[in-house]
Parts: structure tokens; C-alpha cells; sequence
């Protein structure tokens, strides 16, 4: 192989290992753990005007000191981001659930309040009959962490 072929091949092989780097790399933020961060802000968008939201829905007001919380306008009007994170007093049990357990339960919470007016309920699982079907879900029931289902 000439220097022509040589340089081609280098070429060729550092672009696939560039490749590879980006398709193997995971973005930032979503490394093992990422979401364990307690100092990270979690966000919903709630399909409602800032204006409508100046008291803070009771899930995310039952949280008192415990989370930092900033309501910011939505891109392109589409109603208001409610960002909330863990502060320093809030790394302790939270009504007896674990701090981002309870946060991210109450940002869910919140938005169906402002949403909806109250806390939606799931339906209640009707058959305890275990089939290949329901086995994924039940799965993932299991391994959520009292976070939901999704």
C-alpha cells in the first residue's frame, strides 16, 4: 500500500474511532448515576400560564424547605416549567420516602394538580392472574422505585 492508501486507511480508521467515541459516549448528564444527583433540577411543564401558578401546587408546597423551586415560562408559549432540586436540608428522609422519590413524586403530583385540579389515581390491577403479557410491566412496576410506572 502506498502513502496515498496509507493516509486513506488512517483517515478511514480515525474517523470510525471518532464515530465510535460519539455512539458509545453517552450525553452529558446521562452517565451512571446522573440521575441520582441530588443537586440536579428536575423539571415538568405544566400546561398552564405563570400567572395561574403563583401559589405553587400542594405536592411541591408540602415539600417546604426541602427543595428549591423557580416557575419559568415554556418555549414558544406553551405554559410554564416548574424546575425544582433538592436543597442542603433536603437529603433526609421526606415524608418517609427517599429525597428524589419524593420530589419527583411531587412534581408529578403538582402538575396534575394545576392541570387537572386534583392527584390522578391508577386504576387498581383487576386480575392477579400473571401472564407473559403483563409480566413486563409488572417488571417494570417492581424495579420504578415507588416512581411510576413510566
Amino acid at each position: 500500500m502506498g502513502l496515498r492508501g496509507a493516509a486513506a486507511a488512517a483517515a478511514v480508521a480515525a474517523g470510525t474511532a471518532v464515530i465510535k467515541t460519539v455512539v458509545s459516549g453517552t450525553p452529558s448528564g446521562w452517565g451512571p448515576g446522573a440521575h441520582e444527583d441530588p443537586t440536579r433540577w428536575r423539571v415538568v411543564t405544566v400546561n398552564r400560564p405563570i400567572s395561574e401558578l403563583e401559589a405553587l401546587p400542594a405536592p411541591l408546597a408540602d415539600l417546604g424547605d426541602a427543595v428549591e423551586v423557580r416557575l419559568v415560562p415554556a418555549p414558544a408559549d406553551r405554559g410554564t416549567e416548574i424546575h425544582a432540586r433538592l436543597t442542603g436540608s433536603g437529603h433526609d428522609r421526606i415524608h418517609g420516602q427517599q429525597p428524589l422519590e419524593a420530589l419527583r413524586s411531587a412534581l408529578r403530583e403538582a402538575k396534575q394538580v394545576a392541570e387537572v385540579g386534583y392527584v390522578l389515581e391508577a386504576d387498581l390491577n383487576t386480575t392477579a392472574k400473571r401472564t407473559p403479557l403483563n409480566e413486563p410491566l409488572r417488571q417494570a412496576t417492581r424495579h420504578a422505585g415507588g416512581e411510576g410506572r413510566l
